[in-house]
């Protein structure tokens, strides 16, 4: 773990260096926050503190955030709950493969990352991690990561796409949430960022065991997707966010899905990690329809890769419905969305 208060230690780091530099600089812009179990600095302009963060959670060194930040040496995990649906798939993943590797797409804050790191240190587990966050959030994700105690996670300021080059990035001031590379809005800030292939980026790594992911790209998932061609038969497992709004300025969402379940199954998830319905041909119209009817029209999904070895039991865990596989007739296509952008 890195000792934020030892300064050759953190010199040592220049990432972390960089970003506690910018955070001493821009104080005035940021606030320190206590959100659902975990230590973030957040911008005080951005979306997230107005909408997400509750009055009480705000400005933490003052009156009775600072007695318990004093009192309670265990603050970070005392809000933190039970795991979610897809952290329990997470936590599953390491317990059976510890040898395995998560990697988080689209971090922002590094609240999704810092919650499942809480969930499998609190569980004795670990697993090997990294976070990408390209945008506006990034000089954050990292100081919030080392706040957080979880020295272990290896922060990435960069983007997951279909291609390892510099490219574009989109940034909305005051949307950290809603940085991302495709659908440029017209009052963005473009700045060039660091994009990377899942394939090239496996090649590195060489995992030894099971995959889990989760990305959150803002519609830019298909495309991160389809920079996985040479590892389509890895056991992976991952929580993706699909909006049929953002995906549909290159691809009709339902030949997206459509291509989707010819390589995964697929579960629909609710605002609350709670399982909708398994996805199926019959259904991805009606589900799109549906969504497009309400005020946020998006949803996750959890995928599981149909040559996963132990799919039937992710399924289970996912649907909490007994051991019986989950019947489909679906088949595996020629690559992971092979068709939508070219053949591997």
């Amino acid at each position: 773990m890195i000792d934020l208060k030892n300064s050759a230690e953190v010199g040592s780091h220049p990432l972390l260096s960089a970003a506690l530099f910018a955070l001493q600089a821009e104080r005035a812009q940021i606030d320190l926050v206590y959100h659902s179990g975990l230590f973030l600095y957040v911008y005080k302009d951005d979306w997230f503190y107005a909408k997400r963060v509750k009055d009480d959670d705000r400005n933490i060194n003052q009156g009775g955030y600072k007695k318990r930040l004093e009192s309670v040496s265990n603050l970070p995990d005392a809000g933190l709950g039970e795991p979610s649906i897809p952290e329990k798939v997470l936590l599953d993943v390491a317990r059976h493969s510890p040898r395995g590797l998560y990697l988080d797409i689209g971090t922002n804050y590094g609240q999704w990352v810092i919650r499942a790191g809480k969930h499998l240190e609190r569980a004795g587990l670990k697993i090997r991690t990294l976070a990408f966050e390209p945008g506006l959030a990034a000089r954050l994700a990292l100081v919030n990561i080392a706040l957080n105690k979880l020295g272990w996670v290896e922060f990435h300021p960069a983007a997951i796409s279909n291609i390892t080059s510099l490219v574009p990035m989109f940034a909305m001031p005051g949307h950290t949430e809603d940085n991302k590379l495709i659908n440029k809005p017209a009052e963005a800030i473009v700045f060039p960022t660091r994009a990377s292939r899942l394939d090239d980026l496996l090649d590195g790594l060489k995992p030894a065991g099971e995959i889990f992911m989760k990305i959150d790209t803002q519609g830019n998932e298909p495309e991160v997707l389809d920079g996985l061609r040479k590892y389509r038969g890895a056991p992976i497992a991952c929580l993706m966010e699909f909006s049929p709004l953002a995906v549909s300025s290159r691809l009709k969402p339902v030949v997206y899905v459509e291509q989707l379940l010819k390589d995964f199954h697929v579960i629909e998830m609710d605002r609350w990690s709670k399982p909708v319905a398994v996805v199926e041909p019959d259904s991805i119209s009606p589900m799109i329809e549906r969504l497009k009817g309400t005020q946020f029209p998006f949803c996750d999904f959890i995928c599981i890769a149909r040559p996963h070895p132990r799919a039937a039991q992710l399924l289970d865990l996912v649907l909490k419905g007994g051991t019986e596989p989950i019947a489909s007739s679906a088949k595996p296509s020629g690559g992971m969305l092979g068709g939508i952008f070219g053949k591997s």
